[in-house]
């Protein structure tokens, strides 16, 4: 996270976790989609798509 806080989960709700600027979190591509919610600006690095 570059600044701000706020919450990363789930977009089926298995799972929340409250993120804050300064955390790096690293979730496996198998977790599917995300919802980043609040004030919160991150960097979202995604595996490449396939060909």
């Amino acid at each position: 996270m570059t600044s701000g806080q706020g919450g990363l989960r789930a977009a089926g709700g298995d799972w929340t976790a409250t993120v804050r600027a300064g955390m790096t979190l690293l979730v496996p591509h198998e977790a599917g989609a995300l919802v980043l919610d609040g004030d919160v600006e991150a960097l979202w690095c995604r595996p490449p798509q396939a060909t």
